[in-house]
């Protein structure tokens, strides 16, 4: 254990062997970065406590533009218990992580909760403050991804059970309620309401944007 590196041990080693090898070592080159999105990724909070008590810097990133927060969002949208998951977002959230950040792909962590139909953790995020309209590199915000609904495709493709339709219905309907735009346009041109198929949402579209266009009149 004494030549695992710390972003190794962030994962499995119980916190006073963390926290033992941390102090005799001290903080990596990275300031801690690897570790603190290794512990995000399997929502170690008290790893992450430990880490973060040693200053270890909580907005760096990796060479893929993940940060401790975006790493603990997605986690929190496809593993683990849930109340556990939000401990650990919140604990970042309060030690000054950055709620919109977004990966070198631009995924934040409200398009992983979009994207895994985690209506849950979409309202804790939208309550926190997180930005609605934020997109990806192609373009397509939460919103966006939450009608596309892709992800059920990805779970069959990989013969795995996926969500049902109306986590993702929920989702939506959480972000056009809350103010998400309704009327951004992917790389391909297409908006939320082109992807939509649940009947509920897409009168939900069709509502915002008859309002949208009113205001703009």
């Amino acid at each position: 254990m004494s030549d695992t590196p710390l972003w190794s041990m962030a994962r499995d080693a119980s916190a006073e062997t963390f926290r033992a090898a941390l102090s005799a070592r001290g903080l990596p080159e990275d300031r801690g970065v690897a570790a603190l999105i290794m512990a995000a990724r399997w929502l170690r909070k008290e790893i992450l406590e430990i880490l973060l008590e040693a200053g270890a810097d909580i907005l760096g990133s990796d060479a893929r533009g993940t940060t401790t927060f975006t790493a603990a969002a997605y986690a929190a949208a496809c593993r683990g218990n849930l109340a556990d998951a939000l401990a650990s977002v919140d604990l970042l959230l309060g030690r000054g992580a950055a709620l919109d950040a977004q990966t070198e792909d631009g995924t934040s962590g409200l398009m992983h909760a979009a994207w895994h139909g985690k209506a849950d953790l979409a309202r804790h995020l939208i309550e926190c403050g997180a930005d609605l309209n934020l997109t990806d590199c192609r373009g397509k915000s939460a919103l966006i991804q939450a009608c596309e609904a892709r992800y059920i495709e990805f779970c069959e493709m990989y013969d795995n059970t996926p969500p049902p339709e109306e986590d993702f219905s929920k989702v939506a309907e959480l972000l056009i309620l809350a103010g998400a735009d309704v009327g951004l346009r992917d790389t391909s041109g297409k908006t939320a309401g082109d992807y939509a198929q649940n009947a509920h949402i897409v009168r939900l579209i069709e509502r915002r944007s008859g309002a949208k266009g009113c205001d703009q009149a």
